[in-house]
């Protein structure tokens, strides 16, 4: 991850680890429509001395375009 600030001759940038981790679980209703009954993710971050763990819940729905 990545965090930048600049106003007028003031700049600061900072580099520092992120990782991201996820599950999703589908209903497929048709070949080309889904629905999203729940996804999950977690998203860690070190910016500093202390660790930011973050959580995501969503929902939602899937069109599938194409052919395989």
């Amino acid at each position: 991850a990545r965090a930048s600030v600049s106003f007028g001759n003031f700049a600061y940038s900072n580099s520092s680890f992120a990782m991201n981790f996820g599950a999703g679980l589908d209903w497929v209703a048709h070949k080309n429509f889904a629905a999203r009954v729940i996804q999950v993710d977690l998203l860690v971050t070190r910016f500093g001395p202390d660790p930011s763990t973050d959580a995501r819940i969503s929902a939602g729905i899937i069109f599938r375009f194409g052919s395989k």
